[in-house]
């Protein structure tokens, strides 16, 4: 049998390795949705994973679709914590404002920074469970594991669902599709880690067996 090591960068993986950290990686960015530190670890693992099987299988849209992803989070995140901070200091520009206590007007600058880089940080990371769909999409394909295709598509339906949240914010019915977003997340998240344990190393074709010849009348 051939072996199924693999260099991804500096590391050499084993279709077993790479399996395992998939699921590692999976699991930690479940976590990571209640604790956010722990996604960035489970993202990198989940992203060396793809990059193995984009190589493994000879499917690249596995790899690269899931990086865009990753790159698009990244930038929505940035996002998300630029519209925070913007909300806090947004009034410090504007003292002479408040100290004519037009507090009205700094306050509504604050809920408008926060209410576009939430509806912008949405709309990113729509694009990025699009991107992450594709790539789970890629990688069923390619593995016959149909559990990738509903993990990619619970994402997708996650992404969407806070995206229409963030347009519906200002009434209450946003905030519950933002929860409902983030329930389908969970639900991606928990379909990707069954769906890298089970993966198989596809087994070699055994070699045709030598006709014996025919015995003489």
């Amino acid at each position: 049998m051939a072996s199924s090591k693999i260099s991804v960068g500096p590391l050499d993986l084993e279709f077993g390795t790479a399996k395992v950290l998939g699921a590692v990686g999976a699991l930690l960015f479940l976590l990571g949705l209640f604790f956010p530190l722990l996604s960035i670890v489970g993202v990198i693992l989940v992203l060396i994973s793809l990059n193995y099987f984009s190589k493994f299988y000879k499917n690249p849209p596995i790899y690269t679709n899931y990086l865009y992803s990753v790159a698009l989070s990244i930038v929505a995140s940035f996002l998300a914590l630029f519209g925070l901070f913007g909300a806090g200091f947004a009034p410090l520009f504007f003292m002479e404002e408040l100290m004519e206590e037009r507090k009205m007007g700094a306050a509504l600058l604050g809920l408008g920074i926060i209410a576009l880089a939430t509806l912008l940080y949405a709309l990113l990371f729509l694009g990025a469970m699009f991107f992450y769909y594709r790539a789970l999409v890629s990688m069923a394909a390619s593995s016959q594991v149909e559990l990738f295709r509903y993990a990619g598509l619970s994402g997708i339906v996650g992404g969407g669902l806070i995206f229409a949240g963030a347009l519906l914010l200002i009434i209450l019915i946003g905030a519950l599709f933002m929860l409902l977003g983030y329930l389908a997340l969970i639900a991606s998240a928990a379909l990707l880690i069954v769906a890298f344990l089970q993966l198989k190393e596809p087994q070699p074709s055994p070699p045709p067996q030598p006709i014996a010849p025919a015995a003489p009348a």
